[in-house]
């Protein structure tokens, strides 16, 4: 490959990615929106979110900070470092997706279901839902920079990539704390 091809992809890496936001933040404006629009409905019961929740919002508030740190240190061709951040952000990310799936637990202990309880908890499911999906979708990407970390493939030359996948994670929990705060106080 050369070097105007490299150069090529990496002034169109950016605003496809950035597209791809926009897309994903529409989906949850729409979801949000509609949550207000059903909450007119008589089926609709509040209820108070499981604690776990903020939990949940602190370990990925916690990860953001992790991959920043890695996207620092491949800036400083620290390759350990790289390596270290990234492994600790995907252990995070684990994380945050255990206490996700521990919520949809005690959700159902409160007697709040997908369906067949009210529209207010249908609505809490799909919304943490999508987010999961997206979420998955990031812990793929953040395995594939760990395995390339690893190989000492990221430096102050590559790390454009690197800060590339961590716009993603940024943007996943930019968006989880938008969502908690929109649960937490429309509830």
């Amino acid at each position: 490959m050369n070097i105007q091809t490299e150069i090529d992809k990496r002034k169109t890496r950016k605003p496809l990615l950035i597209i791809s936001l926009f897309s994903m933040a529409m989906m949850f404006v729409a979801m949000t929106s509609g949550y207000f629009v059903s909450k007119t409905t008589k089926s609709w019961v509040a209820f108070d979110l499981p604690p776990v929740f903020l939990v949940s919002t602190l370990i990925i508030i916690v990860s953001s900070f992790t991959l920043h740190m890695a996207v620092k240190a491949a800036r400083q061709d620290a390759f350990s470092k790289v390596s270290k951040m990234i492994g600790l952000t995907a252990f995070l990310g684990l994380a945050f997706l255990v206490t996700q799936l521990y919520a949809w637990n005690v959700l159902v202990s409160m007697g709040q279901f997908f369906a067949g309880s009210n529209q207010a908890s249908s609505y809490v499911y799909v919304i943490t839902g999508l987010h999961l999906t997206h979420l998955l979708a990031g812990l793929v990407l953040i395995g594939i920079m760990w395995n390339k970390a690893k190989k000492q493939l990221y430096n102050r030359e590559t790390a454009h990539n690197l800060s590339l996948g961590a716009t993603f994670w940024h943007f996943l929990g930019g968006l989880w704390v938008y969502l908690y705060l929109f649960l937490i106080i429309a509830g």
